[in-house]
């Protein structure tokens, strides 16, 4: 046993051991067997962005990435694990605003799980960086992030989640936050607000429906 002597004193050193690497999760594996199938158009802290096979410049496959629990300190009121239940109703909350503002969201089309991904809209265009800016695009961006509190959204302004279009529309394209709890009926009641605001419509029968499942959706928590 070999030793060693510190501050007067003498500890024994634990053997070596060579440990076997760690078996990869599965979804781990489908990972590795995407990004070997295709490069990802970007890669974020919480999900990597692939063109949408078949659809390759209409839509986006995003890939969510699980965190260990508990999330490292670092990482606590930054991310959260995706659930079914939060997927479902972040699908829903996109469907609406992009009824509500059709040029600034992207479109949600599909959910999938296990590994949880969504197809979006496309939106191609020149990122921009709102944090600590506050003028040019950035400002454009910030005016269309306070259009969107409005209705109880909150936006991500730490990375590049903003685009400006060609036509110089400026679109958001990251998932959102809204006030949830007890502020969840408040949120919902605001909702409800603006999309009896907009002229009758299929698309407007098709969000008032949306809005019921988000409804359903609060409640089973």
């Amino acid at each position: 046993m070999r030793e060693s002597r510190r501050f007067g004193k003498t500890f024994e050193k634990p053997p070596v051991r060579n440990e076997p690497p760690k078996e990869k999760t599965p979804f781990e594996q489908k990972v590795e067997r995407m990004r070997s199938e295709q490069k990802p158009l970007s890669t974020g802290i919480q999900k990597d962005v692939y063109e949408e096979p078949g659809h390759e410049t209409s839509r986006v496959r995003k890939v969510y990435r699980p965190f260990p629990e508990p999330l490292p300190r670092a990482l606590e009121g930054v991310v959260e694990n995706p659930t079914e239940l939060s997927q479902k109703m972040q699908f829903f909350v996109i469907k609406i605003l992009h009824f509500l503002f059709p040029d600034n969201i992207p479109n949600r089309y599909k959910l999938t799980s296990e590994p949880f991904t969504v197809s979006d809209q496309r939106i191609d265009g020149k990122p921009i960086s709102v944090a600590f800016r506050f003028f040019g695009d950035a400002r454009e961006a910030r005016k269309l992030a306070k259009t969107l509190r409005r209705v109880g959204i909150y936006t991500d302004k730490m990375g590049e989640n903003f685009v400006k279009k060609e036509d110089g529309t400026i679109a958001y394209i990251d998932d959102v936050r809204w006030l949830s709890g007890p502020l969840q009926r408040r949120f919902e009641n605001t909702l409800r607000k603006a999309i009896e605001a907009k002229p009758d419509s299929q698309q407007k029968t098709l969000a008032l429906k949306w809005l019921e499942q988000i409804e359903k959706l609060s409640h089973a928590k």
